[in-house]
């Protein structure tokens, strides 16, 4: 098991407590205090294979790990077990964070490896009285100065007018995290470079943005927001990649004024189908160039091809051998074409 992001320790010398099995937040209500105090819950609604789209299965059944220990909190439970947020069946945790209002106690929570969760399960159902004995160290570490990494390529007309691509610097303590989101960082200082490359002196601002803070607090994004409103930056388009360095299969794009993936795709498709890329889909950014919406910005994000994503998301094997190189070329030049396109014709 692995703690999860916000969990406390358990007592001294380990806690032993019944366990309990849910599928739901919804059950943990309805069970209720009486069922609950004192137990640990164990969240094991599995991801939802059915989705083609595997970030909406993801989306689908994360409510367990970021919301489900608080709602186990709530009504006593002093502890919380999740089932990791995967399809792939092997006995890795993975990592990620949960949120305990302030009106809530924290309490200690870890996701379970795939085989773990279903071996607790068995073991529940042949003796639904067992009592299981958990140790967590977690400890919470005061804040610690942090920074965004920036780099741009100056516009030749109009430079205060700004083009932004990026990623986020931050993993998850279990991991090296190399496509969450190493990948996407690359990619973001690829476009620059092959900017540069290429000879292409951009119209506006090409600004490259690597984000600190994403994973549990978003710190960094927050802060960049506010430094533009303050510097009274324009934004026209903020893309960011966080969503691993897989095979690119289209873009998620958003703006306050319509529905600008239409545009997009009406101007556009034809010259990304050739290399694989024809999916131009509605979208609120990622959580890092999200809040530029609201400051007149189209946002949107790389959305690579998602079947292998979540078999390393947040967990110890994200590791730089399982990152294809041609793959994690073809997003950065998708990327870099997006932005060309939207630097030169505008959308």
């Amino acid at each position: 098991m692995l703690a999860l992001g916000g969990s406390t320790a358990t007592p001294p010398g380990a806690l032993t407590a019944p366990v309990v099995e849910v599928q739901s937040l919804a059950e943990v209500e309805q069970l209720g205090r009486d069922r609950l105090a004192g137990k640990i819950v164990f969240f094991n609604r599995p991801m939802d294979p059915t989705f083609i789209r595997t970030n909406l299965a993801y989306r689908a059944a994360g409510d367990q790990r970021f919301r489900g220990p608080a709602q186990a909190a709530r009504f006593g439970a002093v502890a919380a077990l999740v089932r990791s947020l995967t399809f792939a069946a092997d006995d890795v945790p993975h990592a990620g964070m949960t949120a305990f209002p302030p009106e809530v106690a924290p309490i200690p929570c870890a996701a379970l490896g795939l085989q773990s969760a279903d071996r607790l399960s068995a073991a529940l159902r042949a003796d639904p009285a067992l009592r299981l004995v958990l140790t967590i160290n977690a400890r919470h570490l005061p804040d610690a100065p942090s920074c965004n990494v920036i780099g741009e390529i100056r516009g030749r007309e109009a430079p205060d007018e700004i083009l932004v691509v990026g990623g986020h610097l931050d993993s998850w303590d279990n991991t090296p995290g190399a496509h969450d989101d190493g990948a996407g960082v690359v990619q973001a200082m690829e476009v620059l470079r092959l900017f540069r490359a290429l000879g292409l002196q951009p119209r506006h601002t090409l600004r490259c943005v690597i984000f600190t803070n994403e994973e549990n607090g978003a710190r960094g994004a927050a802060a960049y927001a506010a430094a533009a409103k303050e510097r009274g930056e324009k934004h026209l388009l903020a893309l960011e990649s966080d969503a691993g360095g897989f095979t690119p299969r289209g873009f998620e794009l958003g703006s306050a004024q319509g529905p600008v993936h239409e545009r997009a795709a009406g101007q556009w498709r034809a010259l990304f189908e050739p290399y694989g890329v024809s999916a131009f889909t509605p979208g609120s950014g990622g959580t890092d160039v999200a809040p530029l919406q609201a400051q007149g910005a189209i946002v949107g994000e790389l959305v690579p091809d998602s079947q292998r994503y979540f078999d390393y998301h947040h967990a110890a094997t994200d590791t730089l051998d399982h990152v294809n190189r041609r793959e994690l070329e073809l997003g950065a030049a998708s990327l870099a074409a997006l932005i060309w396109l939207v630097d030169t014709h505008g959308l």
